[in-house]
């Protein structure tokens, strides 16, 4: 765990702009905010992509014409080796424009199978983006897992901008700028666990929804019950998904205990009802009353009111019994 002072933070904040006779005048909680800001916005700086900063794929019209013919050479040579094809198209893919590559193939392909070409151009163009998003993640695979996971979702969507991809890759291969970025990441999610808890999910939602203790969590819940989506369960945080959790079990271990209890009584009422023993009826009725709650008890007198139709006046002509009974017992 890091340890950040005030010392620490205020070296950082004079470095955006505070002065010491500012923070000097801050108390300590002020200090920590304006930390917690600035480091919070670095990362969400360097993932932004600046369109004037971006590299653009050369177009073939500013390549002389001998570099063209021989990438098509380089093409038309291998339409026929499918491994072969696919390496030099994500050559191509790298250097020029994608559209640009793909009408190359045409022309010097146009004796193949058109829907052959554009299956093998896809599967390239996928291969591409795979390379370029691996090493990406080779470079971010010291940040903490929270950091990565988001970092990893962020670029996944970049995935059709290749400039952008490359961008990254070019900032990442500095030292320097890949250190910088490490630090500050750690000290971002260090800043959230110690300041702000209570963002954690939803800044690192990505992590978070989808860590083995979670995931193992929303499937007994859904073994469970049907009430919720999957989406739903992963989407709610962890302790309130334990509460959940917690409650149906018990509401379940509840339901499983009435049962029991009702198949119990209704057994032995309706054996002394069938035996016509009335001593044994008005002692069922008693440890009915006195051992079961208010709900088991209600669904008991339902359902034996339903199979017998003496049943209700006897059972009340017994609970009156009682009643008297228990005021002697206060009246004594």
């Amino acid at each position: 765990m890091l340890d950040i002072n005030r010392q620490t933070m205020e070296l950082l904040l004079q470095s955006h702009g505070y002065t010491p006779e500012q923070l000097q005048a801050l108390p300590t909680s002020e200090i920590k905010k304006a930390y917690e800001k600035i480091t919070k916005q670095f990362l969400s700086a360097f993932l932004q992509n600046n369109s004037e900063n971006k590299t653009n794929k050369i177009s073939s019209s500013f390549l002389d014409s001998d570099e063209i013919n021989t990438y098509k050479q380089k093409l038309k040579s291998c339409v026929k080796d499918v491994v072969a094809l696919l390496q030099v198209l994500m050559e191509g893919y790298e250097k020029f424009d994608v559209v640009e590559v793909n009408d190359m193939l045409a022309i010097v392909a146009k004796n193949q199978s058109a829907h052959k070409m554009q299956r093998i151009s896809h599967i390239a163009y996928h291969l591409l983006q795979e390379k370029l998003l691996s090493q990406i993640e080779s470079y971010l695979k010291e940040l903490p897992k929270q950091e990565f996971k988001m970092l990893k979702e962020h670029y996944e969507r970049q995935r059709e901008d290749l400039n952008a991809l490359h961008k990254t890759i070019e900032k990442l291969a500095d030292p320097l700028t890949k250190e910088q970025i490490l630090s500050m990441a750690r000290t971002k999610l260090f800043v959230m666990k110690e300041f702000m808890p209570e963002l954690l999910n939803d800044t690192y939602k990505d992590y978070y929804n989808n860590t083995p203790e979670k995931l193992e969590l929303v499937s007994k819940l859904m073994a469970l019950t049907g009430l919720y989506t999957k989406e739903y369960l992963k989407e709610t945080p962890l302790p309130k998904l334990q509460e959940m959790y917690d409650e149906i079990l018990e509401y379940n271990r509840q339901e499983e205990q009435d049962k029991k209890m009702f198949l119990k009584y209704s057994s032995a009422l309706q054996e002394s009802i069938y035996s016509n023993d009335d001593e044994a009826f008005n002692e069922v009725c008693s440890r009915a009353v006195t051992h079961l709650s208010n709900k088991q008890l209600a669904m008991l007198v339902d359902y034996m009111s339903g199979q017998n139709p003496f049943f209700l006046s006897k059972f009340e002509s017994v609970m009156n019994e009682y009643k008297k009974k228990l005021n002697i017992k206060k009246r004594g």
